[in-house]
């Protein structure tokens, strides 16, 4: 092929692949015994893929280690479409660093913490420049879906909904939302149309049922590992 298909063949397979008369591949029953991780990622908009044959395999797969993503509006060679294509580049990737197949980075050794002495130099009563600075007045988060998570803040956790701001870059691309978290500070969280896939065990941590060690709670450099509220002594077992 002038754009190189048959590199990711073999000539053993090649009639299989591309011969309907000939072929004796069966996607669906043979993903029946496939027990590693799987991921699907299908093109919205592919004239070539049928989307349904996807979801045929997708739910061939007997296991919970599988997962499904569309990129909507992609064709399928992602002609002009390099937001689209980053999409599925990135979804890829996190899928892979999540499932352990590829390291997420490097790791970096960051800088040791102050020794104790130190940090007393830093206290209150020492530091020499301090800014008149009244509290935190929001945290931003990015949330995947904005309804879901505005029915969780402000059914499940009580906590208003105060402002909302559309962002510029056109209609429907993004918009900011508020929640009051008490004494002035408010839980914030972007919605943008267009974002790369959430990345546990990089940017957040990894899913409760996936953590082993203590090391699998650790986070990016850069990243915010949690949000902790504080509630009133002894209610914290009946908000669980």
């Amino acid at each position: 092929s002038p754009v190189g298909l048959a590199r990711f063949t073999t000539v053993r397979s090649w009639l299989s692949q591309w011969s309907i008369d000939d072929s004796i591949a069966d996607a669906p029953k043979a993903l029946g015994n496939v027990t590693v991780p799987v991921f699907f990622l299908v093109n919205g908009a592919d004239n070539l893929v049928p989307p349904q044959h996807a979801r045929d395999m997708f739910d061939a797969v007997q296991h919970a280690r599988k997962r499904f993503h569309t990129v909507k509006g992609a064709g399928h060679y992602y002609f002009g479409q390099k937001r689209e294509l980053q999409e599925a580049v990135t979804t890829t990737l996190a899928w892979l660093r999540e499932e352990g197949f590829m390291e997420a980075k490097v790791a970096q050794v960051p800088d040791a913490p102050l020794s104790v002495e130190n940090l007393q130099a830093f206290s209150a009563l020492r530091l020499a420049a301090r800014l008149d600075l009244r509290g935190i007045d929001h945290l931003a988060l990015v949330s995947s879906n904005m309804a879901r998570t505005t029915r969780f803040v402000c059914e499940k956790l009580g906590m208003p909904l105060v402002k909302t701001l559309e962002l510029s870059g056109g209609a429907g691309d993004g918009q900011h939302f508020f929640f009051d978290a008490g004494n002035g500070n408010c839980l914030a969280y972007f919605w943008w149309r267009i974002v790369p896939p959430a990345a546990p065990g990089v940017a957040s941590p990894l899913p409760e049922g996936r953590i082993k060690s203590e090391e699998d709670t650790h986070t990016a450099i850069g990243s915010m590992n949690h949000v902790a509220f504080a509630v009133p002594e002894g209610r914290l077992a009946e908000y669980r």
